[in-house]
């Protein structure tokens, strides 16, 4: 990880993000354009068009440059909420990637509306934000749905990393880890902690994602053992 200028607040209020201490992490950090105040006095909400954002809520921010990287993946996690010495506050989130956006196998297969956490933080103005958004570890998403979500809106699901250095993709570990540290047990128990769905636990089933959503006719592990098993013959 390269080192610079007042970045050492930002990779220790990170660390719960990086937690599974994996030699392959890799991270980018943008400097705010104006200095900010120093991490002590760092606020965990910003409001927005009158709606709250926190620390550890996810947002679909608009990304007109492309400075995420994730071409066009304009959903991230909020790591840190900077208070600027010129007035003003500014957010350093942490971006998702779409699986199809990615390289993997053909025969690798995700969730429904699973997102790729990915290492790339940058920093972007409050002003960015779109709305909020839901993200949950999958076996969470199984089980229950966050306090604050509503019928109707897009439940994405994550379990896993892509690591840019290699590009590969790399499953997470389950447990408090996913959220940052600095979250309040009110905002855990708002986005994180599960509300238990009303039918029970619900089933999700993994399926193909092909590579920048391309027909992809590559046989899949489950299909190719399908194939290779020998027909039934017809009963005359």
């Amino acid at each position: 990880m390269s080192e610079a200028t007042d970045q050492s607040s930002v990779s220790g209020s990170m660390s719960e993000f990086h937690s599974d201490n994996d030699s392959n992490n890799e991270s980018e950090y943008d400097e705010p354009e104006a200095k900010r105040a120093r991490a002590d006095d760092d606020p965990l909400s910003v409001e927005h068009n009158g709606q709250p954002y926190y620390v550890g809520d996810h947002v679909e921010l608009e990304d007109p440059e492309n400075s995420s990287g994730t071409q066009g993946t304009e959903l991230a996690a909020i790591a840190q909420i900077h208070k600027l010495l010129l007035g003003g506050q500014q957010l350093v989130v942490m971006w998702y990637v779409y699986p199809q956006l990615t390289p993997h196998p053909a025969y690798m297969e995700f969730y429904p509306d699973a997102l790729l956490r990915t290492f790339r933080l940058t920093t972007v103005p409050v002003s960015r934000i779109r709305r909020k958004c839901f993200v949950m570890p999958a076996a969470d998403a199984v089980e229950g749905r966050p306090r604050e979500w509503q019928e109707g809106e897009r439940l994405y699901v994550c379990e896993s990393r892509f690591v840019d250095k290699g590009g590969f993709i790399q499953k997470i570990k389950r447990g408090r880890g996913f959220w940052p540290e600095a979250m309040s047990d009110e905002r855990m128990d708002a986005v994180a902690r599960p509300v238990p769905w009303a039918n029970g636990p619900r089933e999700l089933e993994k399926a193909p994602v092909p590579v920048n959503g391309e027909a992809d006719d590559t046989p899949t592990r489950r299909s190719a053992r399908l194939a290779a098993t020998p027909a039934t013959p017809a009963t005359p």
